[in-house]
């Protein structure tokens, strides 16, 4: 029972210091108010339309960079289905958490300011300030910085899956992050205007959570539900999306100073922490940045890599498919080895040279797979063509040699002649003058693959669990 009411008088404590913030000030102190408005709801406001509406646009340039036009309207599903593996609620509050923290590092002195201006206007703090240099205060912004980079990253790789108890878990985590973020962004000015470092104050908040998160929900309520609300009137929507981010922040200074004013003595008197364990905790959290910044630095790599190579053209040229003769005694033991190399033709027009990388090519014939290898080391040079032979071993056994053929073992004997025969056509001296001749010789080749439904598909990894196949040859 006496929890409930020390819970009931923190909401009642928050709401009323939310209430009464404006009251008593100068005009000075509102015009400053007012300035911040106008900076914040432009600055968070534009963060937050351009990450929530223009999410579409940001889905059509990332297809637009990663693949070529004419495989837009497949690819452009692929690409929101990548986005869309990211939580709708986590993608809002890191939407609204970058505004904020963009906001926290380019406005801070006016926000310092105003705070400053309402402790001297109300007399919040019986003493006088001791504020950290200008320089100490950036340094203040950074440390925090690096907190919201580390936890927001955790949680974004929490979130970023198909497991739904982990999406949840992440979401409420999202929350709990905004909202401690704005307490501690709004509530801190007048604690380290009386020399409290930023750890101080999360330790404090930490020991103590109630009230700064209660503080941080309400602020951060309209603006999280205002992104996620619809609309046809675009100019209503974008000053709805403006004043739910800038109010809350105008606002937040004033109550946050007068919340932080009754918990400035609690900060104060908090044991400092030691050297080594701050040195360890900011480690930690550097080490975290740094790790996501390698991975999103490789990922990023990595794709522009791969948009490149599919904006490569490719090609199977029947006139580079070998076949060796089999040994068609070895039939007696029930199997044969049919050994030979496709040839993958690719033409690059990019002004990068690539390399393909992870990829897997596979042979199917009406509809079973026949044969599955990968492309050997590949690099095709900018603005040029390259080719490079696949070899392949298979054992195929009697019985699937003969229905492979369509109508049995006759039918057989007739396809391997007509296939050695035009492969002997492709390899005669003559053929490398006569190009009519090649030319008729591999367009046989394409005629019995389509008889026998032969299909060659290259899949090429452009991100890990994506494969993109490029289609080599087709059945009819």
């Amino acid at each position: 029972m006496k929890q409930q009411n020390d819970r009931a008088g923190a909401l009642e404590e928050v709401l009323v210091q939310v209430l009464r913030a404006g009251r008593g000030l100068s005009k000075r102190t509102w015009a400053l108010t007012v300035l911040y408005f106008v900076l914040a709801a432009t600055l968070v406001g534009l963060t937050a339309y351009l990450g929530l509406r223009g999410r579409p646009a940001l889905i059509e340039a990332l297809n637009t960079y990663l693949f070529p036009e004419a495989w837009h309207a497949f690819s452009s599903r692929l690409v929101g289905l990548i986005l869309e593996r990211v939580p709708p609620t986590l993608w809002i509050n890191g939407v609204v958490l970058v505004g904020l923290q963009l906001a926290a590092l380019t406005l801070f002195p006016l926000k310092e300011r105003i705070s400053l201006r309402l402790e001297r206007e109300q007399d919040l703090v019986g003493f006088t300030p001791d504020e950290f240099p200008i320089v100490r205060q950036g340094i203040e912004e950074l440390k925090l910085l690096l907190v919201n980079l580390a936890l927001g990253g955790l949680i974004l790789w929490l979130g970023y899956s198909t497991s739904p108890w982990r999406r949840d878990v992440a979401s409420l985590l999202s929350h709990l992050h905004l909202a401690s973020f704005f307490a501690v962004d709004f509530m801190a000015p007048l604690a380290q205007r009386h020399r409290v470092p930023v750890e101080r104050i999360l330790l404090t908040f930490l020991k103590r959570p109630v009230r700064p998160l209660l503080f941080g929900i309400v602020m951060t309520a309209p603006a999280s539900l205002v992104t996620q609300a619809g609309g046809d009137n675009l100019l209503a929507m974008i000053a709805f999306v403006f004043a739910a981010n800038g109010l809350p922040m105008a606002w937040g200074i004033l109550a946050g100073t007068r919340l932080m004013s009754a918990q400035l003595e609690t900060a104060q008197n908090y044991p400092r922490p030691r050297p080594f364990r701050l040195a360890v905790a900011m480690g930690v959290c550097l080490a975290i940045v740094t790790g996501q910044g390698v991975v999103l630095g490789a990922l990023a790599s990595s794709l522009h890599a791969k948009s490149q190579v599919l904006k490569c053209e490719y090609s199977l040229p029947l006139d580079g498919f070998k076949l060796e003769t089999p040994n068609w005694l070895s039939l007696v033991s029930g199997s044969i080895d049919l050994k030979g190399h496709l040839t993958l033709a690719v033409d690059n027009p990019t002004p990068y040279d690539l390399e393909v990388e992870k990829n897997r090519l596979e042979v199917r014939v009406r509809g079973e797979r026949w044969w599955q290898g990968r492309v050997p080391e590949l690099r095709a040079p900018a603005g040029e063509s390259t080719r490079v032979e696949i070899p392949f071993a298979v054992n195929v056994g009697a019985t699937q040699l003969v229905s492979g053929a369509t109508k049995g073992w006759q039918q057989a004997k007739q396809l391997w002649g007509r296939v050695s025969g035009a492969l002997k056509r492709i390899d005669s001296p003559s053929a490398v003058i006569d190009q009519p001749e090649r030319a008729i010789a591999a367009t046989q080749l394409r005629f019995e693959a389509a008889r026998q439904e032969l299909s060659v598909t290259l899949f090429i990894e452009i991100l890990p669990g994506f494969e993109f196949p490029i289609y080599l040859l087709s059945p009819p």
